[in-house]
């Protein structure tokens, strides 16, 4: 910033006072103009912000829909090949055995986390107000929790596969047919079933709970106690989960 000197010779304190005052006041303007454009320019950062992130909430919340049927479709299929498993360890007929339903066919995607990170790594996330940050921060200290227990999934599935291809049946084939499994076998293959409709049952617990903390902030909640009071009432008033996982002892013939 320049200070220019007068044009002509202040010849009295009068033209010396006006001269300062026309100097600081110019100062000021500059200084205040400069603040101002400062402030709207960190608005229009919070405001693009906040965008993205609301942005990448309505996006995931369909992401939540499809990973939750995924799910419990991947749910139902093991829940009935279990029944049928057991069925024959109690001597059924294999031709009377009802028919699976079919599996998803697909992994879940996971709720995105692009937005929140790069606003992260960027250090943009002092542009948020304090209460909306640490409710965004909530949500997706949530989704690194359900990313680490699908993750765990996908490793305990290995054992199944395991299981499958390194099985030989009574008849001294392998494949994956469980009629032609033996007693043994069909336990161990139980047992192996039931842990993972024990860990997709409780992936899918989680998978409910971010879309209640996901649908509060699309809702555009405004506080940490709000986020926690919506939760609570969104579980209460939901039906319990569809998911058929009779983990009852079961007794050997």
């Amino acid at each position: 910033m320049d200070v220019h000197p007068p044009q002509h010779p202040l010849l009295r304190w009068r033209d010396f006072w006006v001269h300062l005052g026309t100097i600081t006041a110019g100062l000021l303007i500059a200084l205040g103009l400069e603040h101002t454009v400062g402030v709207m320019h960190r608005l229009h950062q919070r405001h693009v912000l906040q965008h993205d992130l609301h942005a990448e909430a309505e996006r995931n919340e369909q992401i939540l829909a499809h990973d939750i049927d995924v799910l419990q479709r991947e749910s139902n299929y093991f829940v009935a090949l279990r029944s049928n498993i057991d069925a024959l360890h109690r001597g059924a007929d294999p031709a009377s055995l009802p028919q699976l339903p079919a599996r998803a066919g697909g992994d879940p995607f996971l709720p995105s986390a692009g937005a929140w990170a790069s606003a992260r790594d960027s250090s943009q996330l002092d542009l948020l107000p304090r209460e909306q940050a640490s409710i965004y921060e909530e949500l997706y200290a949530q989704r690194d929790f359900l990313q680490q227990a699908v993750f765990d999934w996908f490793h305990s599935s290995d054992e199944v596969e395991s299981f499958l291809s390194n099985t030989e049946a009574a008849d001294g084939t392998t494949h994956l047919d469980p009629a032609q499994l033996t007693p043994a076998q069909r336990d161990q293959y139980s047992e192996l079933l039931s842990q993972q409709i024990t860990r997709i049952g409780s992936i899918l617990g989680d998978l409910h709970f971010y879309e209640s903390e996901n649908s509060a902030v699309i809702r555009g909640v405004s506080d940490i106690d709000e986020l926690h009071q919506q939760v609570l009432s969104r579980t209460i008033s939901t039906p319990p989960s569809t998911i058929k996982s009779d983990d009852s002892p079961r007794k050997n013939p």
